[in-house]
């Protein structure tokens, strides 16, 4: 069938080869239009973001030691040396970094004021896995402000992962000789014999892939003072394990927000 259609094929295009050629219009090289102008270069990539998770060290321009528990999506529990707590959430453009955050003291203690919270602001600059080095501005709830610098390096424990069977055991709270319990399934319980004080909670794991966890109780029972305060109370916080030193110990930050408390300690396994 192929054969019968070749000559036909070749008849066409001899005819429309031939006659009529020289009527076709030539352009006129001068009445083209301008050139076109060249492709806009692409955009700028926007700069690779930074993750600030980690668990970081170091000190506070107000004489402070520091320990910083950060998640890869940036909540923060910074814990200064004498107990008080800087907690938020840290945004990330390259290398800087920023966030809001709300500043309480621990439980019984005031600032200088006669307060037990503030507000504040946080920016810096992020080397991803080593350092951090930020400028902070607070204001206390009644209105004193402070400036002050923090530096922090960061500890290779983050990277130790994590998992409820890592985490299980008993921890001793040395300050109260009071015990905390987490249990196989991260069930998280401890009684204060002084205060009467009960919490009852849970642990999970923010990521298997880092040493942090998430800490979440309320209290009851308490009796006092306490239960003034932090009776129905919840605790929200992070913590992690350092296993640098025996007996390993949970290191942990806690936020009672509707209290306007913090709760921070070393724990050691007991």
């Amino acid at each position: 069938m192929l054969r019968r259609f070749w000559p036909t094929l070749a008849i066409l295009l001899v005819v429309s080869g031939c006659g009529g050629g020289g009527n076709l219009p030539i352009p006129d090289a001068g009445s083209a239009g301008p050139p076109e102008p060249p492709p806009e270069p692409p955009p700028e990539p926007p700069p690779e973001e930074m993750s600030p998770g980690g668990v970081w060290q170091g000190t506070s321009s107000l004489g402070f030691a520091v320990v910083g528990l950060v998640s890869e999506s940036g909540q923060f529990h910074f814990i200064q040396g004498d107990g008080a707590q800087l907690v938020g959430r840290l945004s990330t453009t390259g290398d800087e970094l920023s966030a809001n955050f709300v500043g309480y003291v621990p439980f019984g203690e005031k600032f200088d004021d006669g307060s037990t919270t503030g507000v504040g602001t946080l920016s810096g600059n992020l080397d991803e896995r080593s350092d951090i080095s930020a400028d902070i501005d607070f204001t206390t709830s009644r209105g004193d402000a402070t400036q002050s610098t923090m530096a922090l390096s960061y500890d290779s424990i983050y990277e130790r992962g994590a998992s409820l069977e890592s985490v299980a055991g008993n921890y001793l709270n040395t300050e109260r000789n009071v015990v905390i319990n987490v249990n196989n399934d991260g069930e998280l319980f401890s009684q204060d014999p002084e205060s009467h004080c009960i919490i009852n909670g849970t642990v999970s794991v923010v990521d298997p892939a880092f040493n942090l966890y998430r800490v979440e109780y309320t209290f009851s029972n308490c009796k006092g003072h306490h239960q003034e305060v932090l009776n129905g109370k919840l605790a929200e916080g992070l913590a992690t394990l350092d296993d640098t030193e025996s007996p390993e110990a949970l290191i942990m930050g806690v936020e009672v927000a509707a209290a306007g408390y913090a709760f921070a300690g070393v724990f050691p396994r007991s």
